[in-house]
């Protein structure tokens, strides 16, 4: 073996020896990341619920209108008493006479969860049989909006309720005001987002969302034991919902009206843009026919304002001379007094008239010169 070729070996050696030695020094940790929903929790938002009812022996179903005749039925709900009903307020408006059959199982001894809708005021449920009579929704002066799957959540509730004590996030458009039983208020604002109130022998819960047990906010904080909560003694729960969503424009303005401002603010720079791009808008241009007498009279004034009438007269000479050429040969060579002859002959016109035009320069009054030019154009259409 060559001294090169030894030592090219041993380099290779070396640079192998040290990545096994960096890699063996290597301290290895197994991070597990969060990387969204699978498919099947996106196609059922309260998957996870589901799946932690099951190990207390309860259950959760999405109710729809497939499903109507099973808890709604000749005005009346059939759903047991122990169950817990979460219901979008948004419901009383679309199924007919459902809101009153609600509130008679609530008094059979239901537990209602009604849920705010956020486009109540759109759909006017501020007076519905579900709600008590002093108990008053308004809008939060700061908002709580809901965050995304991997945005850190921060506990704005804290319940203390039957020996139970735990921190969840709720996120809310509304508040309440005057709740006459029992309230859960917001940690910092000390406003009520939860009231509670018996109803002869069941009660409702009000809350502003229901976010926080849907499957992507589920294992958050105490939320799994919020759910619970919610479940009482009861072994079912049954969510009702809204089918009719808000519009996109309404949905874009409840989640960030700063869009709508940035959008407005593009539109009116980029018509300002155009604007200056393009110029100010100018009339479009219309085609009008105007008279011959009126182009004649626009020629002569023309000509004459700018000491050009001579030309006028020469243009005129020319086009008889230019006719007369190929009947009479020389023409342009002979007197006037001949010219106006043969020109007499031709168009019938005296020979008076027509010596008179071609002696004659062009006259310097507007009406003589229209009347001196028209004769020339008759003249010559006669030839």
């Amino acid at each position: 073996m060559t001294k090169a070729k030894l030592i090219g070996s041993a380099a290779i050696g070396i640079l192998v020896l040290l990545v096994v030695g960096t890699i063996f020094s290597i301290e290895w940790e197994k991070v597990e990341l969060e990387t969204g929903l699978s498919k099947e929790a996106r196609n059922q938002p309260f998957l996870a619920a589901n799946l932690l009812l099951e190990k207390y022996n309860a259950s959760f179903t999405e109710l729809n209108r497939t499903s109507g005749d099973e808890f709604f039925n000749n005005e009346r709900i059939t759903l047991t008493t122990n169950t817990t009903l979460i219901i979008d307020e948004g419901v009383i408006n679309e199924i007919p006479r459902i809101g009153q059959a609600i509130l008679q199982w609530v008094k059979r001894g239901g537990h209602l969860v009604y849920v705010l809708s956020p486009r109540r005021e759109q759909l006017e449920l501020s007076y519905n049989p579900l709600m008590l009579e002093n108990l008053t929704v308004v809008d939060s002066e700061t908002p709580v909006r809901r965050h995304g799957f991997l945005v850190p959540t921060t506990a704005n509730v804290n319940i203390n309720d039957n020996n139970q004590n735990f921190d969840i996030h709720l996120s809310h458009q509304f508040n309440f005001e005057n709740c006459p039983y029992s309230a859960i208020k917001e940690a910092v604002s000390n406003i009520t987002l939860i009231c509670q109130a018996s109803i002869e022998q069941g009660y409702i819960t009000y809350m502003p969302s229901i976010d926080l047990i849907a499957t992507n906010n589920l294992q958050r904080l105490d939320h799994g034991q919020f759910l619970l909560w919610l479940l009482g003694k009861n072994t079912y729960m049954a969510y009702l919902p809204s089918t009719i969503s808000s519009n996109w424009f309404v949905s874009i303005i409840n989640w960030s009206w700063q869009i709508i401002l940035l959008f407005s603010l593009l539109i009116i720079g980029l018509t300002w843009h155009l604007a200056m791009r393009l110029g100010t808008a100018i009339e479009p241009v219309s085609e009008t026919k105007n008279s011959f007498s009126a182009h004649l009279e626009a020629v002569g004034n023309f000509l004459v304002k700018h000491n050009h009438h001579h030309s006028l007269k020469t243009a005129l000479m020319r086009e008889l001379d230019t006719v007369m050429e190929k009947r009479i040969a020389n023409f342009s060579q002979l007197s006037l007094q001949k010219q106006a002859q043969h020109l007499s002959k031709i168009s019938g016109k005296p020979s008076q008239t027509i010596e008179m035009l071609l002696e004659q320069d062009l006259p310097t009054d507007d009406e003589q010169r229209l009347q001196f030019i028209k004769l020339f154009k008759e003249l010559r259409n006669s030839l």
